[in-house]
Order: C-alpha cells, then sequence, then structure tokens
C-alpha cells in the first residue's frame, strides 16, 4: 500500500467500543484495535489518502509526518490484509476514448434515470412555506457589516465568553489554581472552541447537505422553493463560517491568547463511530438526518450570547446575526423533514428514528476532549482535570441540558408520526428525550 493508496470501508464491518476496548468485526472475525489504530481506521471514508490519514495522525498524536505516514500504512495494510477494509490504487490518467466507452456500456441505465411524462408534477408534494421570501432584505450576509472586535474596547480586563455557559470555569480547583487572569483566558478559549465549533460545522455537515439539495442530488423530491431556498441557506452558512474565523483571529490579536490546537470537533468524531457501526442503507441518509436534527436543536448560545453586555459588541452582534439566520434555518429544516420521513420506507424509518437519538447526544454533549485541552494548558494535572470534568459536567446535568436543547425537535418528530413506533420511542425513553 502506497501513500497516495485510497483505503475504502467495508459495509459488513461491524465498529464497537466497549468499556474503552475497540473492536471491529467482520462476519466471525474480530479484530481488537489499539487507540491508534483505533484513530486511523476511523478516518477511513473512501476519499482520505494514506497519507492523508497519517498526516490527520501526526497532528493527533505529536509525532513526525514521515513517521505517522509508515505507521498509518502499516496499520491499514494488516487490516486489508486481514479483510476488514479494501484499498484502491493511485488514481492515472485513463488512456483516451475510457469515459466514452463506459458511457456506452451504460446507456440502458442512463435511460432509466429519465423521470415519467409529468416529471415532478405528477406526485403530490407535502406544502411549502418559504422563509426566504426576503432573503435579499434580512440575511447577514446580504445587509450587516463585518464586525469589528477592535470597535468599542472596554477599559481594564474584558470577557469574551460567558462564565455561566462554562461549568469547568467555575469549579474551585481550577479558580484557585490559575487565578481571575487564567479563569479569563480559559474563558476567551472557549470562544475559540464555540466559533471554531461553528465553522465545522456549516462546513462539514451543514452546507454538503444544502448542496446536495439545491443541485437535486439529495434524493427527495422537493418543490423547486425549497431547492432554490437552499442555495441561500448554503451562502448564509458559508458567511457564518467565515466570520467565525475571522472573530477568532481579531480576538487573538486583541488579548494575545491563542487558540488551542484544533483537532476535529467531538461532534464530528462522534458522528464518524456513529456511521462506522450502521449498515449502507442507514449511513447514505445520515448525513441528512444529522443536518435536519443539528438545524432544529435549540441552542442556547445563540439565544443568550448577544444579551450578555459583559461581552465585546462585535461578539454579541456577530451571534445575533448568527441567530436571526438560524431562525429562517430552523423553519426550512422542520419542512425538510415533512418531506424526508414520507419518503423512507417503513425499515428505513425505524432505522432512522432510533438513531436520532444517538445523533442529539452527539451535537449536544460537551467536547471534553476540548475542555481537557484548555485545563492542561493553565498547567493542571490529569487527576486535577479529571475531577474538575466530572464535578462540572454531572450525568443528571448534561441529560437535563440535552432534553432542554432537544425539545422542539422531538416535538417535531413527533409529529411526524416516528414515536408511534415502538422502537423509535423506546431509543427516545432511553435517551431520556421523549
Amino acid at each position: 500500500m502506497t501513500p497516495d493508496s485510497v483505503p475504502v470501508p467495508r459495509l459488513d464491518v461491524r465498529f464497537r467500543n466497549i468499556r474503552g476496548q475497540v473492536l471491529i468485526a467482520r462476519g466471525e472475525d474480530a479484530l481488537e484495535l489499539t487507540e491508534a489504530a483505533a484513530f486511523v481506521f476511523r478516518r477511513i471514508d473512501g476519499t482520505r489518502t494514506v497519507r492523508r490519514i497519517g498526516e490527520q495522525l501526526a497532528a493527533e498524536y505529536g509525532i513526525g509526518a514521515d513517521e505517522a505516514v509508515t505507521d498509518a500504512g502499516d496499520v491499514l495494510t494488516d487490516l486489508a490484509d486481514a479483510g476488514f477494509i479494501g484499498v484502491e490504487a493511485p488514481s492515472s490518467c485513463p488512456p483516451p476514448g475510457t469515459y466514452r466507452h463506459r458511457t456506452l456500456s451504460e446507456l440502458v441505465a442512463i435511460r432509466e434515470r429519465l423521470p415519467g411524462p409529468l416529471g415532478d408534477v405528477g406526485r403530490r408534494l407535502p406544502g411549502y412555506r418559504s422563509a426566504f421570501g426576503k432573503w435579499d432584505d434580512r440575511a447577514s450576509v446580504r445587509t450587516k457589516p463585518s464586525r469589528r472586535v477592535a470597535e468599542g474596547r472596554a477599559d481594564g480586563p474584558q470577557l469574551y465568553f460567558p462564565p455561566e455557559l462554562v461549568p469547568a470555569a467555575t469549579h474551585p480547583l481550577f479558580m484557585g489554581t490559575v487565578g481571575p487572569t487564567g479563569v479569563n483566558e480559559f474563558l476567551t478559549q472557549q470562544l475559540y472552541s464555540y466559533l471554531s465549533f461553528t465553522v465545522d460545522l456549516e462546513m462539514s455537515a451543514v452546507v454538503p447537505v444544502t448542496s446536495d439539495i439545491s443541485l437535486g442530488r439529495s434524493g427527495l423530491n422537493l418543490p423547486a422553493q425549497m431547492r432554490r431556498d437552499a442555495f441561500n441557506i448554503s451562502t448564509d452558512e458559508a458567511w457564518h463560517a467565515q466570520f467565525s474565523h475571522d472573530l477568532i483571529v481579531q480576538v487573538e490579536s486583541e488579548t494575545s491568547v491563542r487558540a488551542l490546537p484544533n483537532p476535529e470537533p467531538a461532534f464530528l468524531c462522534r458522528l464518524a463511530e456513529i456511521e462506522a457501526d450502521l449498515d449502507g442503507d442507514t449511513r447514505a441518509m445520515s448525513g441528512l438526518l444529522f443536518a435536519v436534527v443539528s438545524e432544529t436543536l435549540i441552542s442556547a448560545l445563540l439565544s443568550d450570547l448577544p444579551k450578555d453586555r459583559r461581552l465585546p459588541g462585535a461578539v454579541r452582534e456577530a451571534v445575533a446575526d448568527h441567530a436571526e439566520d438560524e431562525g429562517r434555518h430552523h423553519a426550512y429544516f422542520k419542512s425538510l423533514l415533512h418531506h424526508f420521513w414520507p419518503a423512507l420506507d417503513g425499515r428505513q424509518r425505524r432505522n432512522a428514528g432510533v438513531l436520532v437519538p444517538r445523533l442529539i447526544a452527539a451535537f449536544l454533549e460537551p467536547d471534553y476532549t476540548h475542555l481537557a485541552l484548555g485545563l492542561f494548558g493553565h498547567g493542571l494535572t490529569a487527576e486535577q482535570v479529571a475531577q474538575i470534568l466530572e464535578e462540572s459536567y454531572p450525568d443528571a446535568e448534561v441529560e437535563r441540558r440535552i432534553r432542554q436543547g432537544s425539545s422542539a425537535t422531538v416535538k417535531y418528530f413527533t409529529e411526524i408520526g416516528a414515536i408511534d413506533d415502538h422502537a423509535i420511542r423506546d431509543a427516545f425513553e432511553e435517551a431520556s428525550i421523549s
């Protein structure tokens, strides 16, 4: 296997994390993975090369890129030899005529893609009321100025993120160890974490889905207006990602507090773990389902930060701009759910429904890894970090916040009748969100 080879996941391979023991299985064969091997395995998506996976391994574990690429190649070769993954050879330029001959051999299948005589008119679609009729006059990308942190700078220490939203920041052990200046720096890093989360969510989870919808590649039969509105959402979300990144750069310049190393955010890692455990049919719709879930959850940050006068005006105004746009997106994805659900058969609905609580938890549960990085950055020991995280985020409180944040999403799945299925209802009740 060369650095340019592309490892390919096998749909019949199952992934399990049992009490910290990571296993993969295919048929009766099973293999336990080390932490590093599990990291490599989770990044197999059929597009990343061995070299790219090795680079990600180097960034995660702080080792040399060449060494990491070699190590990743060794792991992937062993997995391929054992039959747990496939491998695509490095791409090469096909000889002239290859694409034409391929098309000629597929003409019958191509003809089958044509719609019937009536096209979309022949099928009655659920009603859709667009929330984007005045988008040009209301969208932040069209109407709002770039927010500048240097304008309206406060005299004295400036708070950049509410401590009430970060329980670890007000833990007595942390406050007593680092003092007010350290707490303020940690909170500034939590602002960076929130803004980085926004960048990753918009560009990695939402825009790919809205791009497919706008281009007619979602697999759903949607009204033309709904497809046009998806273009608007893609534009909005790209702008949210851009101004969030810009705010990080501005605040770093103002404060000299550097953003922490930015590993893949927890929600994307959790989503990859979930998808590795799914059959091919369910995995294919998990991205769209996650976008529906993430865009209909209620974020306390979007509602609370704009009202907090302790924060810089630029931060409050940028989050308010984001919140106003997200109100329209929330309405859109609620509508999308009403088109998506009827398009599934009974088995697909059940598989999708029982997946929803897992997607909600993946999105709403705190990013403990990023919190730990911030605490370690202030000189705390592993024992101290463990104590702060355990005591700041007890299970009961995390469950309460997840239940509170997911109430609208659960309501929408109830409205479409999803909870009527006993397996889906049991999954929601087990997650304490019904």
